[in-house]
């Protein structure tokens, strides 16, 4: 678990194949530093330009683990990332896992969720439409007998590797240098910040394939108190229903960040993981 001192950058980042932990300790390891090098500059930038230094930061981490002599033919990493510039919460994506914010609704008096970032899979709108424009292919797994089964993949041009997630780190085979489709360039969201900003959950697919991003944030308001426990109690839930429905569940990251009035002053964060899971 993580210190609740104010947090210039959180992010959860979801490694996947045989070396899948490596890579995800190697983004962490370099892309922590690169965005809080932005994070300081950010009262000086404008957030447009602290936007590009963050996806200029995504990409020198992607060339750089090309070169640390990991083998990222089949495995990647997700990242999704937030940081606070003033009033403007910046949040950066590459894969699957997802940022949602919680605002007061005296109305309805709780907290209601706003996703703050797009899932990166292969059959949504825009990454389908990205995917095919380049002659990229999408299609679940195809088992002998049982035809297709599981979630849309995008394959690689030998078609004999599918991967999941249309943008990650690593994941060399899937490359556009390679003919594939799978990018690890983020898209960039830019929130600004109210006093009705109460909380800012991030969390990998382990948590949204069983949570809304509303179930979430209710969880996270409930707890916003106390971040360490709003974190756990969202992996816990999402824990709980995994194993509802079977023995198999995948790598569980939750991260809630607390906002006080007025934006990021004083705000706390924590995390909580649950892993054993498979992807």
């Amino acid at each position: 678990a993580g210190a609740k001192s104010s947090p210039a950058v959180v992010g959860v980042f979801d490694g996947h194949g045989e070396l899948g932990h490596r890579v995800s300790a190697f983004v962490v390891d370099k892309l922590r530093p690169e965005l809080r090098g932005a994070a300081e500059e950010g009262p000086q930038l404008t957030a447009r330009t602290l936007s590009r230094k963050v996806s200029a930061s995504f990409d020198k981490t992607n060339r750089l683990l090309g070169q640390s002599g990991i083998d990222v033919r089949h495995s990647g990493s997700t990242a999704c990332t937030a940081q606070v510039n003033g009033t403007e919460l910046v949040v950066a994506n590459v894969g699957d896992s997802r940022a949602v914010i919680g605002r007061w609704d005296p109305q309805s008096n709780s907290c209601v969720a706003s996703d703050l970032s797009q899932d990166h899979k292969p059959d949504s709108e825009t990454e389908h439409r990205r995917i095919t424009k380049t002659g990229g292919r999408i299609a679940p797994m195809h088992v002998p007998g049982h035809g297709f089964v599981g979630p849309a993949r995008v394959w690689d041009r030998s078609q004999r590797f599918g991967l999941a997630t249309s943008r990650a780190f690593g994941d060399t085979t899937h490359s556009a240098a390679n003919g594939g489709s799978v990018i690890a360039e983020p898209e960039v969201t830019l929130h600004k910040l109210s006093d009705d900003d109460r909380v800012v959950v991030l969390g990998t697919d382990g948590v949204w394939d069983r949570l809304t991003s509303q179930e979430a944030v209710s969880i996270a308001a409930r707890y916003a108190h106390d971040p360490k426990v709003a974190s756990e109690h969202i992996a816990r839930e999402a824990k709980r229903r995994w194993e509802a429905v079977g023995p198999v569940r995948d790598d569980i990251t939750a991260v809630v960040l607390r906002l006080d009035a007025g934006g990021a002053q004083g705000a706390g964060a924590d995390l909580a993981r649950i892993q054993e899971g498979t992807r």
